[in-house]
This record gives C-alpha cells, sequence and structure tokens, in this order.
C-alpha cells in the first residue's frame, strides 16, 4: 500500500459502472474523507471493485494531508441513484434511496436503522478510520509512510489528537502502528493539521463543514451539528457580511 499505488488506483477509477461506492457522510470531515478512500481501496485490492465518493468538497486540513493524492478523489453534491452504496462514519441508512451493503462506523448504534442486507462494522472507537486501518492490518497489509501518515492524520484529528475522552484501546495501538511506520510524532502531526483547520475562516465552509442530517426515533429526518467550534485564534474574514 504506497502513494504511487493510491494514485494508481485514484487514476484508474472508471467514470461510471457497477462498482461500489464508499462515502462518508454528508458533511466531510477528515475521518469521512480518509475512511472512505481507504475502504474503497482496501475493498477493490481485495477483488470488490470500489470507487470512494466525497459528498461536497475535500476540507483544507484533508487536503494537505492528502496532498497530490487530493485533487483525484471524486467528488460530488449527489450520489447517483443508481449506486450501491458502502457507508464509513455515518450509518443513517435511511437517508439514501440507495441499497446500502456495509456500513464501516465508530458512532452509537441508532434505533432507527434497518440492517437487513448490509453487513455492519460497528465499534464505539475514537475514529472509523480507526476501523478501517484495522482492516487494512488484518488484511495482512503494510502501509507505507505516507498512507500511514495520511491513517495517522484522521484519526488525530477525530480523536482531538488522541484525547482520553475521545481515544479508546483500539485507536491508540492504531495510531502506534501508524506512527512507527510513517516516522511521525503524534502531537507534531496533529498541531499541524490543527493549524490547517484554523486557517480556514470561509464563513460559509465554517458554517455548513460540521453539518449533519440525524433521524429521530420515529424516522423523522433532522437537521443538526454535532460540534459548533468556536476557535479563539480563528480571526474569520468579515468582508461583505
Amino acid at each position: 500500500m504506497t502513494e504511487a499505488s493510491l494514485l494508481s488506483y485514484l487514476n484508474s477509477l472508471p467514470a461510471g459502472g457497477n462498482t461500489l461506492t464508499v462515502t462518508g457522510h454528508p458533511a466531510p470531515d477528515t475521518d469521512a474523507v480518509i475512511s472512505a478512500l481507504f475502504e474503497a481501496w482496501r475493498l477493490t485490492r481485495g477483488g470488490t471493485p470500489a470507487a470512494p465518493l466525497v459528498q461536497g468538497s475535500i476540507p483544507r486540513e484533508t487536503a494537505w494531508l492528502l496532498g497530490a493524492a487530493a485533487s483525484a478523489v471524486p467528488t460530488a453534491q449527489a450520489i447517483d441513484p443508481a449506486a450501491r452504496l458502502v457507508l464509513t462514519d455515518h450509518h443513517d441508512v435511511a437517508t439514501y434511496p440507495n441499497p446500502v451493503v456495509m456500513v464501516v462506523d465508530h458512532h452509537p448504534l441508532s434505533s432507527a436503522v434497518d440492517w437487513r442486507g448490509a453487513d455492519a462494522v460497528i465499534s464505539p472507537v475514537g475514529a472509523a478510520t480507526t476501523l478501517v486501518a484495522r482492516r487494512i492490518r488484518s488484511d495482512g497489509i503494510t502501509p507505507d509512510p505516507y498512507c500511514a501518515r495520511v491513517l495517522l492524520g484522521a484519526i488525530l484529528l477525530d480523536t482531538e489528537g488522541l484525547s482520553h475522552h475521545k481515544v479508546k484501546a483500539e485507536d491508540l495501538d492504531t495510531a502506534a502502528w501508524l506512527a512507527a511506520l510513517c516516522g511521525e510524532h503524534p502531537p507534531a502531526l496533529f498541531a499541524q493539521l490543527r493549524a490547517q483547520l484554523l486557517s480556514e475562516t470561509d464563513l460559509a465552509t465554517l458554517y455548513g463543514r460540521d453539518y449533519r442530517l440525524y433521524t429521530a426515533p420515529d424516522g423523522t429526518p433532522l437537521l443538526g451539528w454535532a460540534i459548533l467550534k468556536v476557535w479563539a485564534d480563528a480571526c474569520p474574514d468579515l468582508d461583505g457580511v
């Protein structure tokens, strides 16, 4: 699993076809993007053609982490209604008209979810990328330093730098494995990623980036924000406001 093979995979993705579409939630953060990207790649390597899809735009810190590969990751505002889906970093299958065949998620189970016809990998760890990285490791695949750094960065962002209130034993073990492979010091990498996140000051982007769709116990769709981030050292651009 190397940077060159990732770029080759992304550049060879078909424009359409019957491959699985692997997607994170509709307000993509780094965990959603990277978990979908690497799960799609893992499935393809295992003989099940799959393509990642970012619903929206790739966040600034995610693009910085991916480097040249960021521009090759497919993005779209809507999902092909004929696509079969694998969901990562969320599991609200009711929001999609598409058949969902697999879910890889770390969020608490929703009582409204109908799992019929879908394989589910659900575990309350700190990041969905942790689950994907562990699947990669169990497949006997060793990421090169670039891929290990990307996976590690996604885990760090979603666990707030391996904070004790966000992290589980699986996250710590996986982060240690990835850090050894890429040679990165997790606190230093997290500081770099946080700086990239804080450098985003566009109001529309900041307003929309943490948007989430939820489902009430009775099945009613709800709109909400998982976390309202307010940074003392972020200075929004107020031109035209």
